[in-house]
């Protein structure tokens, strides 16, 4: 019952003490439970000296996927730290999970039930969020959004809930019991719609997945290099690919200033990300899953397959990989197998499944401890605690060095401390130091954000925007803040928000920069013609050099990009009206200039005068 009663545990369970409300409490189950399936095999192999070993290729291709993982932790050091705390962690945690399940007896009848228990009840859920629970007074903060579910994600919950749908379908086929199966359809039904009216566009859970045609270019140009090809970009590197490579024509969508963290396809996510190393033998595990399942429609079966169309069609979270992995040993065939090894080889599979989960759950155990201390720093924030968040800030790092994040906000929380002691009237020595020491900390942090995620503009974006304050504080700081913008410009070429940005700061540095400002800004307006923003600093460029006629066309266009009833729209009619007062009116014509066309000359005396036309 041990694996039925996670199936429930893990998709459902969330908590509010670590930052990650729904990732890091579903990843510490996941670890609790592949523990406690490593004690069973650990206890059965010395109780009955005997292991069952299943005939097929999975135990290969599960050992496939690990050293791929491992391969591209190895080669690929950028973004590690976040990979083994997200998808890369998964991918190194639920093979193992599925390896020591295929070692242990297994009832499927039990796991399917755990299922429709689980669909049922995030259908009942699902209705109570979506149409009271959302507004209830008496619920935590957390649960107060349409948003919310306890997967994590509406779209995952979705494809759990038509997986239940279908699974019950094909149970009403072979089941005298039919009630049960008729309540979970009901349920499903009525939820699945409810869910799906509420993800189309303009309603209130509409999806902001990348398109496939844009999802498709992302992966090719991943392809194009024999190195991604074969490693990918890096299991936890797709945003900072994406934006290196970002099609232009989603500029002109609603979607361009989005950054995602994968694909609208989970697996070619994984191409894209892990490589032809990672991406083929998780694709032979599911086809082996799908060959054994195709011809014969078992609830248990349905259910697999549905996981699969799920990562073929949208992005998964740890649900849909938990689930996933673990269905996967039950549809493929029973251990058919058993081997009596001697004392000296159980010793060395003992050693086998102990040390490699042990470090594994080690190096796991650690940013979900940052994650917890990042939740306290949030928590503290809330109350104006500045030394708490501080401190909590400072364990999350020492905690988990390389996680990116934790860097940035405690880069940016140094900062904070640093303006607020500055606002004393009467500055000591010591806290003169103090700010000096605060300064030099948030700047030490974001350059270590930069060396950790050096392919990331959001990591230079913050190193910039940092030194950007300390303009006319700390010497240097201007060409610093100008550098660092114009690697993460480099880094994100085709966003035209972060153009517009640089083009800002430039501005605020004076004529000097004008030029280069007045690049970045038409560069902006080439990617997103529409963009007004783009238009609106350009017009302020030309103002503060005194072109007004180019600033008036500017701030025109403006006008024309704003809707009549936006709050803007009035202060750039008075902006226009300004300009054109601006503009000296052309010199006026004296009534002497009007001149009738000139006469004709007198005819000479004596004649016409031939011309020679030689």
């Amino acid at each position: 019952m041990l694996l039925e009663i996670f199936v429930l545990i893990i998709p459902l369970i969330f908590w509010n003490f670590t930052a990650n409300f729904f990732a890091t409490p579903k990843l510490f189950f996941l670890a609790i439970l592949t523990l406690f399936l490593a004690g069973q095999v650990i206890f059965s192999l010395l109780k009955t000296k005997t292991i069952s070993i299943p005939r097929n290729s999975s135990l290969i291709l599960y050992g496939l996927v690990i050293a791929s993982v491992l391969l591209n932790f190895i080669l690929i050091p950028e973004g590690r730290p976040e990979a083994l705390a997200g998808r890369g962690g998964l991918l190194l945690l639920l093979p193992f999970m599925s390896l020591l399940i295929s070692f242990l007896p297994r009832t499927k009848n039990y796991l399917v039930t755990s299922f429709f228990i689980l669909v049922s009840l995030l259908s009942l859920h699902t209705l109570l969020q979506l149409t009271w629970l959302y507004q209830a007074s008496f619920a935590p903060t957390v649960i107060q959004s349409r948003s919310f579910t306890p997967t994590g994600s509406f779209l995952t919950t979705l494809i759990l809930l038509l997986s239940g749908l279908f699974a019950a379908l094909a149970a009403l086929r072979s089941r005298t019991t039919r009630i049960p199966y008729l309540v979970v359809i009901f349920l499903t039904t009525i939820s699945s719609v409810a869910i799906i009216s509420l993800m189309l566009p303009g309603s209130p859970l509409a999806l902001n997945l990348l398109p496939f045609p844009a999802t498709w270019s992302v992966t090719l140009d991943a392809l194009k290099s024999w190195r991604t090809a074969f490693l990918g970009v890096g299991i936890a590197n797709y945003a900072p690919f994406f934006s290196s490579v970002k099609p232009l024509a989603l500029n002109a969508t609603n979607l361009w200033n989005m950054l995602p963290q994968s694909s609208s396809s989970e697996l070619l996510t994984l191409l894209t990300t892990g490589g032809l190393a990672l991406f083929l033998p998780f694709i032979l595990l599911l086809i082996n899953g799908i060959r054994h399942s195709i011809g014969s429609p078992t609830p248990l079966n349905i259910i697999f397959l549905a996981l699969v169309l799920g990562f073929v069609f949208a992005p998964a979270n740890l649900v849909l990989y938990f689930l996933l992995f673990l269905f996967l040993p039950y549809v493929l065939p029973q251990p058919t197998h058993s081997l009596s090894p001697p004392p000296t080889i159980r010793l060395t599979i003992l050693l086998i499944v102990i040390l490699p989960l042990l470090t594994l759950l080690y190096y796991l155990s650690r940013p979900i401890l940052a994650d917890y201390y990042l939740r306290r720093a949030q928590l503290a924030a809330l109350t104006n605690d500045g030394k708490s968040v501080y401190e909590a800030q400072l364990s999350a790092i020492r905690s988990y060095p390389g996680l990116t994040s934790s860097r940035l906000a405690y880069a940016d929380t140094n900062l904070r401390l640093a303006i607020a002691l500055s606002q004393k009237t009467d500055l000591s020595e010591a806290d003169r130091t103090n700010i000096s020491k605060l300064i030099q900390q948030s700047i030490r942090e974001a350059k270590a954000a930069t060396s950790l995620r050096p392919n990331s503009s959001i990591t230079w974006l913050s190193l910039g925007s940092i030194y950007r304050q300390l303009i006319n504080v700390a010497e240097g700081a201007d060409q610093f803040a100008v550098s660092a913008y114009a690697q993460a410009v480099a880094l994100d070429p085709a966003n035209p928000n972060l153009r517009v940005d640089f083009g800002g700061l430039l501005i605020q540095l004076g004529t000097n920069y004008s030029p280069r400002a007045e690049t970045e800004l038409i560069t902006a307006i080439q990617l997103k013609p529409d963009y007004a923003n783009a238009y609106y600093n350009l017009a302020k460029l030309y103002e503060n050099e005194k072109d007004y006629t180019k600033s008036l066309e500017a701030m025109k266009k403006v006008a024309t990009l704003l809707p009549a009833d936006s709050p803007d729209y009035a202060t750039v009619q008075q902006a226009v009206e300004t300009l054109k007062q601006q503009i000296p009116a052309p010199p006026a014509t004296s009534s002497a200039e009007l001149l009738n066309p000139s006469p004709l000359p007198s005819p000479l005396p004596g004649g016409p005068v031939e011309l020679n036309e030689n």
